[in-house]
């Protein structure tokens, strides 16, 4: 009886330390590394009621990848509560060179976060930038 208790808690360690492949994005990371997110916008100074676009940029190995699972910018003012963040999903069919777009606008003035919540290739990346808008001023 012995035996028999010492040979499967044996098979048990063995099989749960084992590594396990779940799919192809797992050796799709596992050949080529995690992916990389760069975020960023397209204008130097954001003003209220103008539209700016968000950018994440998905690279592994240095390509761009077009196949990301999902994409989702949550955007939320620094002084608004957790159940405030706003969080849109882009359409991941629109990927050109890696690159995933959101555009946007805002109305109020302050400080705002930005994360690019991105699952592509077995992996989740998630940076966070922070920004000011601001108000236009006339002669602008």
């Amino acid at each position: 009886m012995k035996k028999i208790v010492l040979l499967l808690s044996t098979v048990i360690l063995m099989t749960a330390c084992s590594p396990v492949v779940h799919g192809m994005g797992d050796m799709n990371m596992r050949e080529n590394g995690l992916i990389d997110v760069k975020l960023s916008w397209d204008q130097e100074v954001i003003n209220a009621n103008e539209a700016v676009t968000f950018q994440a940029v998905v690279s592994q190995a240095g390509k761009g990848v077009n196949d990301a699972n999902k994409v989702v910018f949550e955007i939320w003012k620094n002084d608004k509560p957790l159940e405030k963040h706003e969080k849109i999903e882009v359409d991941v069919n629109s990927a050109v060179n890696g690159h995933y777009n959101l555009q946007k606008t805002f109305t109020e003035v302050g400080q705002y976060h930005v994360i690019a919540h991105v699952t592509a290739r077995g992996s989740h990346s998630m940076p966070e930038k922070t920004f000011d808008v601001g108000a236009k001023l006339n002669g602008d």
